[in-house]
């Protein structure tokens, strides 16, 4: 923990070299130690104590302490499941949607959902995530 906070307070002072200013209030940090279980653990940025998160957004993409990506499943097909709905309402609900309107709905959820795949695909491999993902590809049709 002691070389952690020496490597962070050293950090900041080459920013401060460069001109670079480091906000600890927007600081975040989250510790990838997969099922292990960790002591409560602090940094110090600029005085500024700074806990670990269990989970953390970063551009774009919820990485999670256990590097499954479920949580970053979940999230955006939550997000995907409100968008198809949103959409869905602003269209006639006479005999539903036709096929091009249905495909336009697909298309939006669809690149919602596959942001970043490269890096959380492995997340597949649980059935928690599959699941997750099937029920929003059974609302979309």
């Amino acid at each position: 923990m002691e070389r952690a906070n020496e490597a962070i307070l050293r950090v900041g002072c080459h920013l401060e070299e460069l001109g670079l200013v480091l906000a600890p209030q927007k600081t975040e940090a989250i510790i990838m130690a997969g099922r292990r279980r960790l002591h409560p653990i602090t940094f110090l940025v600029q005085g500024s104590g700074i806990t670990p998160k269990t989970k953390e957004k970063y551009l774009g993409i919820w990485l999670d302490k256990s590097r499954t990506f479920i949580p970053h499943v979940e999230e955006t097909a939550r997000k995907a499941s409100v968008m198809t709905v949103a959409i869905s309402r602003t269209m006639k609900n006479i005999r539903g949607p036709k096929e091009e309107k249905r495909r336009l709905i697909f298309s939006a959820a669809r690149s919602l959902l596959l942001y970043g795949v490269p890096v959380w695909q492995s997340a597949m491999q649980f059935a928690k995530a599959r699941d997750v993902a099937l029920r929003v590809q059974r609302i979309m049709q």
